[in-house]
């Protein structure tokens, strides 16, 4: 989500610079901020989510002449120092940490590996009902005049649709990745109601509110149906949001009733917003899922002596960070000859910790959860006491 507001705010500085009218610097110079910050959160992401898709809208409206050319190139070691300092910071401080960095740039082709079509088959999953407006969207951009395809309207589709495209060409593919898209697929959707005046009928009033409806019921199914594993941390949570919605939807039909059709889509359209965040929001689970690896690996930093070694089967690049030392990356068969020195630690999550040898399963430290539904274990290598239990004697 921080990276679709870096994306969403370079988009708009862009498109101010474009403006003879104004002072182009200023919006420039946002812009390779705004660069900066998004290639301080995700890294190379920003290729595919801003400077991508933008090259694509310029060379798609023949605007190239209205780029400021000079400018961007001025500003652009504001960008460069934004993100360079944090990995030159890491390069240095976490020598680690180093192969964990390039991995993160090269070492992506065999993770979560998905067939050019699979984001085809998800667009229900990431756009939930608003998937039923994409004919409505397409149908008012072939209604659409040159300059309105040239202007705001062509920017957010063809912007939309190049990371859409972009992410299908790579092998590693999670739904999740195109959210960056969003913002830029509901303003053009914005632009074509407003450029076709299809918010003055009946047809969308009643589609919008349709689509409101069906927010508040598919969250109820959710709240009784969904399998415990796939839902949020609170029920409360979730009978929060159903209720926001379902008042939502009254107040629409009230509204609608009273001749109030504008207002009444604002609120259906605000509506479906909150629906659709619901289903993307586990921002909730994410963030205890980097709360708990931190805690976890913190407290192994204090538990392992400094000149013991530790290694881990869970390749978890922020452990590194945390611990603040040197681990080494184990598979199953060199663990089990890892531990047979007393000195020697190692980190496992669930699967992995039944795969060792159960002599080898001597828990120094474990925490539930770890990320998401897994518990972490440290085990120490063979000890020279035990207590009755079998149990390491600190």
């Amino acid at each position: 989500m921080l990276l679709t507001l870096w994306t969403i705010l370079a988009y708009w500085a862009f498109w101010r610079s474009l403006d003879e009218r104004t002072s182009a610097f200023r919006y420039v110079l946002a812009f390779q901020i705004f660069l900066g910050l998004g290639a301080l959160t995700k890294g190379p992401a920003v290729v595919i989510t801003i400077l991508f898709p933008l090259s694509v809208y310029v060379l798609y409206s023949r605007r190239w002449r209205d780029v400021k050319w000079l400018a961007f190139v001025g500003t652009l070691p504001v960008s460069l120092v934004l993100t360079l300092w944090w990995y030159l910071y890491v390069w240095i401080e976490w020598p680690s940490m180093r192969q964990v960095l390039i991995g993160r740039f090269t070492d992506q082709s065999h993770r979560h590996v998905e067939p050019f079509f699979f984001y085809f088959l998800h667009i229900p999953e990431l756009l939930g009902p608003a998937t039923l407006l994409l004919p409505l969207l397409a149908v008012g951009w072939f209604k659409s005049s040159p300059a309105q395809r040239r202007g705001p309207l062509g920017l957010f589709l063809i912007s939309a649709l190049s990371i859409f495209f972009a992410m299908c060409l790579f092998a590693s593919k999670r739904t999740h990745y195109h959210v960056p898209l969003l913002p830029a697929l509901s303003l053009a959707l914005g632009l074509v109601i407003a450029n076709q005046r299809y918010d003055e009928g009946r047809y969308l009033t009643r589609s919008m509110l349709v689509l409101a409806a069906l927010n508040p019921l598919i969250i109820l199914a959710w709240v009784f149906v969904a399998p415990d594993e796939l839902r949020l941390e609170s029920v409360l949570r979730e009978w929060a949001a159903f209720a926001v919605l379902a008042g939502m939807v009254v107040w629409s039909w009230i509204l609608l009733r009273a001749g109030r059709r504008s207002t009444a889509w604002r609120i259906s359209w605000v509506s479906c917003i909150v629906g659709l965040a619901f289903f993307l929001g586990d921002i909730y689970q994410r963030a205890g899922d980097l709360r708990s690896p931190r805690k976890f690996a913190e407290n192994v930093a204090k538990v392992v002596p400094s000149q013991a070694r530790l290694g881990t089967l869970y390749g978890y690049a922020a452990q590194v960070f945390y611990v603040g030392r040197p681990i080494e990356r184990h598979n199953i068969s060199s663990a089990q000859d890892f531990l047979e020195s007393p000195d020697h630690y190692l980190i496992v999550v669930d699967d992995d910790f039944l795969r060792i040898d159960e002599k080898h399963r001597l828990i120094v430290l474990s925490q539930s959860p770890y990320r998401q539904y897994d518990t972490a274990y440290l085990l120490r290598g063979d000890p020279s006491e035990r207590d009755a239990r079998g149990a390491v004697i600190q």
